[in-house]
């Protein structure tokens, strides 16, 4: 597709971490270049790629949102749905970029998408009920909810239920309702009401993930995650069935939106992770369960 087609609901972004320390050490060489003023990455002499984004390794985290993210989040106060999706192999800085990772030495000016995309979004509720009130309208109402699921050897477990460790575990799975609504029957829903209840949620879930060693990263996540907020907005809408009503009627209108956090697992070939055994098994899982992400992150 045309990247300048705006119409596009799809975009693509690229973005090259800088090397890390073992690749310093072994004084590996830096193959890619970016050309100036377009989003376009060359590897090696002649072979180039051109996306709808692309971020050197200078680049930082607010830039990265401010350019993909922030107009999604936004949308959610339309009724838009929107995907951030983090795709690349173990090691490459999905979990950095989306900033899932919680390590209690990350600075604000580092904080990945996902924290941004919070706080973003109950900055918007909040300013959106104060302006109401500042101009003596009926505030906005805003219920906001999270879900957490990982898709770990091609099956769904539920990161916020407290069961799924035991015999008791529900087998949740993907169904679809007659208006082709897609959800997971039995899915725990939780109602969030600020950004640190939020953050807190995805933070417990985010531990709770399956993670493994392979040659490529000591703790490589294993599952696919989708970390889903839902923001239901009841506002006021003003109609006049009188002309001369200067007043005016009220009514009210509902708009609903899902916005999904997804954290891919490390996609890279088996004989570069050195997997065997069981560690092979999720390494083919890994690949079959991205057409479950993509059935249910479109609904």
């Amino acid at each position: 597709m045309d990247r300048n087609d705006q119409d596009t609901s799809v975009k693509v972004a690229v973005r090259i971490r800088p090397q890390n320390a073992k690749e310093q050490v072994d004084m590996c060489r830096v193959c890619t270049f970016v050309t100036p003023g377009e989003p376009q990455v060359v590897l090696g002499r002649d072979k180039a790629f051109t996306y709808d984004y692309v971020f050197d390794t200078g680049t930082e985290q607010v830039q990265l949102y401010t350019s993909c993210v922030e107009k999604l989040v936004e949308g959610c106060f339309s009724g838009l749905n929107a995907t951030v999706l983090a795709y690349g192999q173990t090691g490459s800085g999905k979990t950095y970029t989306m900033g899932t990772g919680f390590d209690v030495t990350v600075l604000p000016d580092e904080q990945g998408v996902v924290p941004r995309a919070v706080h973003h979004l109950f900055n918007g509720i909040n300013s959106r009920i104060q302006d109401a009130i500042k101009e003596k309208r009926d505030p906005p109402q805003f219920d906001v909810s999270a879900q957490f699921l990982e898709l770990y050897n091609e099956e769904i477990i539920d990161l916020f239920d407290p069961s799924r460790d035991t015999s008791n575990s529900k087998r949740l799975k993907i169904h679809e309702t007659h208006e082709g609504v897609i959800y997971v029957d039995g899915a725990v829903v939780q109602s969030v009401k600020s950004e640190s209840e939020t953050l807190d949620a995805l933070k417990r879930g985010a531990l709770s993930r399956t993670v493994g060693s392979t040659n490529m990263n000591a703790q490589s996540s294993r599952s696919h995650a989708i970390f889903t907020i839902s923001v239901s907005q009841k506002r006021p809408v003003l109609q006049s069935t009188d002309a001369s009503d200067s007043a005016g009627s009220q009514d009210w209108e509902t708009l609903t939106a899902k916005f999904h956090f997804v954290d891919l697992a490390g996609s890279e070939r088996l004989k570069r992770t050195g997997a065997t055994g069981e560690r092979a098994k999720e390494g083919i899982s890994i690949n079959c369960g991205l057409v479950s992400i993509c059935v249910h992150m479109y609904n």
